[in-house]
């Protein structure tokens, strides 16, 4: 079962004037699992709006919340729960990828040392070597590595896969793949595109993607189909026994007015019925209906 609580990211009427530019009314939410792609022309705002809400810039008015929190009003606990990777990484030019992960080391509370050196040498950075001597790819791919290295649980980035080399675009795309089905795990069954709107690269395919994934998210699979298919298989496979205790499962109906699509499993003793049972019930019925890209909820109700 795949289900996600608390947004990660609340935008509510948000607005910056700058001379001859404004971000007026901005509404966004970001539901926590899962990935926002900001799309547009150079000068729409893209950037603007990653600075806003990391408070690097002071908004005019509106609200902006990350994983709950305002975001001006909780800036070590944010600090500890983003990623961010911006077009410009600001090391200081003397140190070393060795030295920086020493740094990053106090200060976020849950640095892995052990993922770092393997990004270091997933991306062929030389860890001692000074950051100033480094090339802009090089720069981009530490600053990715730093990132994804404490786990966080909201990553920002901006340009950030933007290489002119495509062997290292390719390398950073999939980190970042990596990174992102192992945070969704055991939820993997969901497309990941690489898309650029300074290049135009792959804006089509998203938006094409997009499409399916919401298709597939308002799925609806009559009563009669569902038991049909699922309790002979559930009949050839049953839920382990508990303390002698069998469990059978009778019959199944999908929720309706549900945000994702969401199932209920009537049966004689529901509190037996583990995790690894629902992942397993899950995984069939991804596997007879199309429903990539989308969480799934299972619950396991008594009958």
């Amino acid at each position: 079962m795949t289900t996600f609580e608390t947004n990660a990211l609340e935008i509510n009427d948000l607005n910056k004037n700058y001379p001859g530019f404004s971000l007026n009314h901005l509404n966004l939410t970001l539901p926590s699992g899962c990935i926002l792609g900001l799309i547009g022309e150079n000068g729409a705002g893209k950037t603007t709006t990653i600075k806003l809400i990391l408070d690097i810039i002071k908004k005019d008015s509106g609200s902006i919340r990350i994983l709950g929190r305002d975001c001006t009003s909780a800036t070590t606990f944010l600090k500890e729960e983003i990623g961010v990777v911006l077009d410009e990484v600001g090391f200081q030019e003397c140190l070393t990828p060795l030295q920086i992960g020493r740094i990053m080391k106090d200060i976020f509370h849950n640095w892995d040392s052990s993922l770092y050196d393997q990004y270091l040498q997933k991306f062929n950075l030389p860890n001692k070597k000074e950051f100033g001597k480094f090339s802009k790819g090089m720069k981009m791919k530490l600053g990715i590595a730093v990132a994804l290295s404490h786990h966080p649980k909201l990553l920002i980035l901006d340009e950030a896969t933007a290489f002119a080399d495509p062997d290292n675009e390719q390398k950073v795309q999939k980190a970042f793949e990596e990174a992102v089905r192992s945070r969704f795990a055991p939820f993997v069954d969901f497309p990941i595109i690489f898309a650029s709107a300074l290049t135009k690269q792959r804006i089509l395919k998203v938006l094409e993607e997009a499409r399916s994934v919401y298709e597939n998210r308002t799925t609806k699979i009559p009563t009669a189909r569902l038991n049909e298919e699922m309790l002979p298989l559930i009949e050839a496979y049953p839920p382990p026994s508990n303390k002698g205790k069998y469990i059978k499962i009778k019959y199944i109906t999908q929720l309706p007015n549900t945000q994702v699509p969401s199932f209920v499993y009537f049966a004689n003793l529901p509190q037996y019925v583990k995790e690894p049972y629902k992942r397993f019930l899950e995984n069939k019925m991804r596997e007879k209906w199309n429903l990539t890209g989308t969480p799934v909820n299972i619950y396991i109700r008594q009958k």
